[in-house]
């Protein structure tokens, strides 16, 4: 026989366990509430990521230690083969016009300190009064040849519009990024354009030897005339990495043989390694 008190127990605890059991049904209500939310934020979130390409980079890592003291200052600058046949040198006193060791953004960079001159050449276009400027140098290491392009990078990437003096004219000048593939991850590239007058260069590290290209004219020059010119001087300054059979990669990030013609079509954009 089971008691009245006994009954009054037992009825005290169904109660109880059904008050728990709503309870706990109303937790797993909320923790599944809550996960389904999360994936359907998630998914808002994520769904429209499924358009957007990311575009790895296709310049060359080298590795520039090894190629310290092997690379001669001469073979760095623009050879007549580089460009057409439109071109002709001219006076090389207006190297020191070109960008390596001048100021960017109107701001000084010093040099690391060079174990060669600065040499260079310069080629004039008569048919659109173009120039082209060719400069290089070997500095003390090439650890320091990639921080002095580190150095400029920085400075550019504060810079879009800066003064400079021209024959006691002052002069506003816009700095913009070149959409153009990078041949090797060590390289640095602008656009300056003022009234009449625009001016793109890239720097380049190639062992301990620092590499610039400058062309001036009243336009900007064809979508990939400093490629081709930057892909002509790494394939003699580094043929086992940049001539036929070499590391060279084309703007899709293929392995390609070569870069036919110079001054033509062709890719370009840039990056920074970590250095040796």
């Amino acid at each position: 026989m089971v008691s009245k008190k006994d009954d009054q127990g037992l009825s005290r605890t169904r109660v109880i366990l059904r008050h728990l059991g709503m309870q706990m049904s109303r937790v797993i209500l909320l923790i599944c509430f809550i996960g389904l939310s999360g994936l359907a934020i998630g998914f808002i979130v994520a769904y429209p990521l499924r358009f957007v390409e990311y575009d790895a980079s296709g310049a060359v890592k080298i590795d520039q230690q090894a190629l310290a003291g092997e690379v001669e200052v001469t073979d760095a600058l623009v050879s007549p083969g580089d460009l057409s046949s439109s071109w002709e040198s001219t006076d090389d006193r207006l190297t020191g016009f070109g960008v390596l060791g001048s100021s960017i953004c109107a701001n000084p960079i010093d040099l690391p300190t060079p174990l060669s001159p600065k040499e260079g050449v310069v080629y004039w276009n008569p048919s659109d009064d173009t120039t082209v400027i060719s400069q290089a140098i070997r500095v003390e290491k090439s650890r320091s040849a990639v921080e002095y392009l580190k150095d400029v990078r920085d400075e550019l990437s504060e810079c879009d519009t800066f003064y400079q003096r021209v024959e006691g004219d002052r002069i506003r000048v816009s700095s913009s990024e070149v959409d153009r593939q990078a041949p090797i991850s060590d390289h640095v590239t602008r656009r300056y354009s003022s009234t009449n007058n625009v001016q793109e260069w890239s720097l380049m590290a190639v062992g301990d030897v620092i590499v610039a290209v400058q062309y001036s004219g009243p336009a900007a020059p064809p979508p990939n005339f400093l490629s081709e010119i930057e892909w002509s001087i790494l394939g003699r300054v580094a043929p086992e990495e940049f001539g036929p059979g070499g590391a060279r990669l084309d703007s899709s990030g293929v392995a390609d043989s070569g870069v036919d013609g110079a001054g033509t079509d062709g890719g370009g954009a840039s990056d920074e390694s970590d250095g040796p």
